[in-house]
Order: structure tokens, then C-alpha cells, then sequence
């Protein structure tokens, strides 16, 4: 039985499939357990992200306060419900597919609370945002990326802070105004003649490969404005000796990404299943950065980022052309060259997923391996034939 992938279940919880689509699934999940089991979960992170984004990520300009103990308690639960699995996760390249509305479950547990002040403030310290400003609208871009080793330590680490800190009543509310739309809508091809009939060029793969099925994810614009007041206010009770400067108030940034591809391989050489990805490095456009480097400043400064992550963002040489991605630090996880670009694999041999991660030019390429028996070597030779 062949069991749909997680993006095709988001879209039926979502509502964006079609309804021979939502019947031909329904039908399937009638009969299968694991898919169903996966829905649940994914209705349950659903549901969940839907609060927390509302209460987080408000546009209102009332000055509101909202009883914090209880969001920390709440947002603590969350991460530590999270099975060695999920928290895993955290370690894979984080992208925004499909649209705020369906971030798929290695994205959602960690966009709540203060959370997802850290999350936005991080985006815009990342270093496309941190090159010389002018007085014109500037585009920056990264030509080479980073990896950011994070271990089990950290995360616990991170957790004990938020399970332990004594906190009064904290401002979340109104801490930004976050806007994002998708750019068209995402394409599905079956087959290789479809593909190029659209006009796309496809890579090359092994001949023991064949193209299953294409969908091409459509961009996502994202337009963020912070409040630097509120946002100073929270630093300050965190605790926090760097602060926003005040010309970063009401800034507007905006990221816009680029069209994503993925592609689902075939073979009859195992069972399991092979997934390639690639997409551009996303821009970030802003009228004013002059105050991104103290920005930068003030998140490195903030309690629960462990020392092992802030020290190697500190020493991060040409971070003004630099991507740092982070990646979960595993005894197998290693850093290789993949057609003279830097890569990294991890999951390794007796593992149900093995990922490997490069980049070519300004392009992200991803290959996961799930099930079956991928040895590294042959996601290496896929990789590697990749034009």
C-alpha cells in the first residue's frame, strides 16, 4: 500500500485539495493505519500552532499583558513531549513550504510563546541581512553556507532554561507584525514529459532512477515589522544587557523566497523511498540595516542560546556572505564534497533516514533516503551525478 506523503496530508487538513483527492485519500485512511496516525498528530500540531501564532503574533497595537508563567509552563510542556525523534528535527534545514498555514511537525512545536519572537528576530539576524547598507533598497544574498553543530546537550540546555526561569508578566503580544503570502499556487507533475512541457530542467539522475512524481512549491513572501519598545521591554525582564536600537523600530523587512522543487525517486534497486530538493537561498530585502549588526548583538546575548551554538556564530568567518545552517552534531554526521561544493550527511548506515545536505552556487540541494537499505555511498553517487 502506498502511503501519501506528510506536504499531501497537510493540504487536506488545510483544505487545499481537490475533492476527488479528498475522497480517494479519505478512502485510503480508512485503511490505513499509519497514515491515519500520522493525520492526527499533524491535526493536533495544527491545532496547537493555530493558538500560539494568534496569541504571539498579534498585529494589535493595544498594550496588552497576558499571564507569561502560564505561556512558559505551556510552551516547556510542548518541548518536553517532544520524543528524541522530533527534537532531532530541529536539526534539518528549516524552509517555509506551502505557506504559513502548512508548516509540516519539525517546524511547528518550537513557533510558540517567546519562541516565535526568537525565531522571527533570528531570520533577520541571519547574514544576507547583515551586509553594508545604503541608502537605496539593498538585496543580499550568501554564496556559501555554514553548519551549526547542535547537540542533545544544547537542547537540554535550552529546555532547563525555559523549565526553571522564574518569570513575571510578559508583553508577547504585539512584538511584531508578520504578513506572508504565497506567490501562485504549487504545481504537480507525474512524469518527466510533463515537467519539461512546463518549461523545467530537470537533473540528471542514475539510470536506475525515474522520476515518480515533481511538485514545485510556490515561493512565499514574508513581511516582518518589529516593535522595538515591546521587544527592549521583554529583553530587559529577560534579563538581556543588549538591546534593539530604536531605529529598528517599525523597519520593515521582507524575505522572499524561491520556487521549491521536490522530487520523489523510484527504483526497483530497494524498497524505501529517495526525496530531492533543491531551492535558491532565499533574499531578504530591507531599506535600513545599519543597525543589523546590533541586533546581531542583542540575539547572541539572549540567556537560552548555549554557549556551544553562540561561540560558533560568533566565530563564523565572512558572515557577510555566509548562510550558518544548523544540523544536529551525531557521532556519524560528517562533513563531505559533493561536485567541489561543501556538504554534510548524516543519519549513516542502520538507520531508517539517512540526509545529505550541499550547496552548488546560491542553490540548497537536499536528498533523504527513508526505509530501505540506502547505503551513503549510493546517496553520494546520486548526488554527485546531480548537473
Amino acid at each position: 500500500m502506498h502511503c501519501y506523503e506528510q506536504g499531501t496530508l497537510q493540504a487536506y487538513i488545510d483544505g487545499e485539495l481537490s475533492r476527488d483527492k479528498r475522497k480517494g485519500l479519505a478512502l485510503h485512511l480508512e485503511q490505513c493505519k499509519s497514515c491515519h496516525d500520522v493525520l492526527s498528530h499533524l491535526k493536533e500540531l495544527n491545532d496547537w500552532t493555530t493558538v500560539v501564532m494568534a496569541e504571539s503574533c498579534s498585529e494589535s497595537e493595544a498594550n496588552l499583558r497576558i499571564d507569561v508563567n502560564k505561556a512558559w509552563n505551556q510552551l516547556n510542556q510542548r518541548l518536553h513531549s517532544i520524543n528524541e525523534e522530533e527534537v532531532k528535527s530541529i536539526g534539518h534545514l528549516t524552509k517555509w513550504k506551502r505557506g504559513m498555514k502548512s508548516m509540516d511537525k519539525k517546524k511547528k512545536w518550537w513557533m510558540g510563546g517567546i519562541a516565535v519572537v526568537t525565531a522571527m528576530a533570528v531570520t533577520f539576524s541571519i547574514p544576507q541581512a547583515q551586509a553594508a547598507a545604503s541608502k537605496l533598497l539593498s538585496v543580499f544574498r550568501v554564496d556559501k553556507v555554514e553548519y551549526i553543530k547542535v547537540n542533545q546537550e544544547d537542547i537540554e540546555e535550552m529546555k532547563d532554561f525555559l523549565s526553571s526561569r522564574k518569570v513575571g508578566n510578559y508583553e508577547l503580544q504585539g512584538l511584531a507584525k508578520v504578513n506572508a503570502k504565497r506567490q501562485g499556487k504549487d504545481q504537480t507533475y507525474k512524469s518527466v514529459e510533463e515537467a519539461k512541457k512546463a518549461g523545467y530542467d530537470l537533473p540528471s539522475f542514475p539510470k536506475r532512477y525515474r522520476l515518480s512524481k515533481m511538485t514545485v512549491y510556490a515561493p512565499v513572501t514574508m513581511h516582518v515589522e518589529l516593535n522595538a519598545e515591546k521587544i527592549n521591554r521583554l529583553l530587559n525582564q529577560l534579563q538581556v544587557g543588549e538591546k534593539l536600537d530604536q531605529g529598528m523600530d517599525g523597519k520593515r523587512f521582507t524575505l522572499r523566497s524561491y520556487p521549491e522543487v521536490n522530487m520523489e525517486l523510484a527504483t526497483n534497486s530497494f524498497d524505501g523511498q529517495i526525496y530531492y530538493t533543491a531551492q535558491k537561498i532565499t533574499q531578504i530585502k530591507t531599506d535600513n540595516v545599519k543597525q543589523v549588526e546590533k541586533l546581531q548583538k542583542t540575539l547572541l546575548s539572549l540567556p537560552f542560546i548555549p554557549e556551544n551554538i553562540r561561540g560558533q556564530l560568533r566565530e563564523l568567518k565572512d558572515w557577510r556572505r555566509t548562510l550558518p545552517i544548523p544540523v544536529m552534531e551525531e557521532k556519524n554526521a560528517k562533513e563531505i564534497s559533493v561536485n567541489g561544493g561543501k556538504g554534510i550527511l548524516w543519519g549513516g548506515e542502520n538507520k531508517d533516514q539517512i540526509t545529505l545536505m550541499w550547496q552548488k552556487g546560491d542553490i540548497i540541494h537536499r536528498l533523504n533516503g527513508i526505509g530501505g537499505k540506502i547505503s551513503e555511498k549510493e546517496l553520494i553517487t546520486i548526488a554527485e551525478s546531480i548537473e
